[in-house]
């Protein structure tokens, strides 16, 4: 499903899916994004594909079924995340430097609808995803957990049950 593609002066990389299938890919796609990047020159197709790719390849990745090259590229999902995050960076390069897709907005309202939140979203805590919403949808049951990728775990293991239950001094009231 790889390709090796050459941008003008430069080595060969391989990418996710070719060069041919995301102009297909993008080509059915409609939006001004889509059409921006079809009319990019062929070199900077393939740059917008190489930045994908190294965007991917630095994610940690689910050790048994995507930890290397040859397994993410077998998944027909990448490819198209690839091609989408392409076009993503055509539009705005610098999506791919944002440190996660974490908000520290606290509430959110609109005229008597109120949400507000607990605590900000964070990759580094893994409440937040780092990859674009879009991006996420398509391979990011592939990620590793926070346990397999060697950091700090955030769920908890064994029971749920909370010290609390067992204190007279607090009580549950109906609905929890």
């Amino acid at each position: 499903m790889s390709e090796a593609v050459t941008v003008t002066g430069r080595a060969p990389v391989t990418i996710y899916g070719t060069l041919a299938g995301a102009a297909d890919y993008i080509g059915t796609m409609f939006g001004p994004t889509f059409t921006a990047w079809a009319a990019l020159s062929s070199d900077d197709q393939k740059k917008t594909l190489i930045a994908a790719l190294r965007a991917l390849d630095a994610q940690a990745w689910d050790p048994d079924v995507a930890g290397t090259f040859v397994l993410r590229d077998a998944i027909a999902a990448f490819p198209q995340a690839s091609y989408e995050l392409a076009v993503m960076i055509a539009d705005d390069p610098t999506i791919t430097q944002a440190q996660d897709q974490g908000t520290n907005v606290r509430a959110v309202g609109a005229g008597s609808a109120r949400v507000e939140f607990f605590n900000p979203t964070s990759a580094q805590f893994g409440t937040a995803p780092i990859l674009p919403p879009t991006i996420m949808r398509s391979i990011g049951q592939y990620l590793a957990s926070a346990s397999s990728s060697g950091g700090a775990p955030e769920g908890q293991a064994g029971s749920c049950e909370s010290p609390f239950s067992e204190s007279s001094e607090y009580r549950r009231w109906w609905p929890f």
